[in-house]
């Protein structure tokens, strides 16, 4: 009996600190941004959020990434230019020929394909999840780049990493936890990223919250 208690207290205390650890091990850098002074005065209003860049990662995680992205910039007050016609113009401007990626195009193109006033372009520098025995690090690092569709010109940047370390035995419940904690470390990496994005035209407050979704919904936004 006394062995089965020994037993029993050592699970109990491994589950415990496994519960603690992926509490405390899941972490991530505060994101670092940069914008032009005059960002404001700029006045931007339509924003086209292109394909990301994304070597080894997989492509509907990184499609998801960009949809959360945009989500972002609808939140803060910018009218919604949806990706299915982004993805549309582009294919149609600049058929895929493996010799060239989409989200290479120009700003100004993109601006005269779309009549957009700026383009965010992304990239994700890291998508790693490795397996070890007893916990499964999930990394990701994103870098977002918002050009001016009239000039080119850089208008704000930012990079983020966000690590989450899942803890647990072997198996299907490290599986399952690995899963939820990849998808929480997606919707803390865009969190991050676009915090330091400044609010768009109609962001969100008591005036904002009283207009229909379709009277936002571009290109119909008043």
């Amino acid at each position: 009996m006394t062995g089965v208690r020994m037993m029993m207290t050592r699970l109990l205390s491994w589950f415990l600190f496994a519960a603690l650890a992926g509490t405390l091990w899941g972490c991530g850098s505060g994101a670092s941004y940069t914008k032009v002074p005059d960002f404001k005065e700029r006045e931007l209003r339509l924003i086209a959020v292109v394909p990301f860049s994304a070597e080894g990662a997989d492509e509907t995680a990184v499609g998801e990434i960009r949809k959360m992205i945009q989500e972002g910039l609808y939140f803060k007050g910018y009218p919604n230019v949806p990706l299915a016609m982004v993805d549309e113009k582009l294919r149609e401007a600049y058929p895929p020929d493996g010799t060239s990626e989409k989200e290479t195009v120009s700003p100004e193109a993109v601006g005269r394909l779309l009549g957009v006033d700026a383009v965010l372009y992304g990239k994700i520098d890291e998508w790693k999840t490795s397996s070890l025995l007893f916990y499964t690090p999930t990394t990701i690092r994103v870098t977002l780049a918002l050009r001016s569709a009239k000039t080119g010109e850089e208008l704000w940047q930012s990079s983020c990493e966000v690590v989450r370390r899942t803890c647990g035995f072997p198996g299907r419940n490290l599986t399952v936890k690995s899963v939820i904690d990849c998808n929480d470390a997606m919707d803390e990496v865009v969190g991050k990223t676009l915090s330091g994005f400044p609010d768009g035209p109609d962001a969100v407050g008591m005036a904002a919250q009283k207009k229909g979704f379709f009277q936002r919904w571009w290109p119909f936004g008043s």
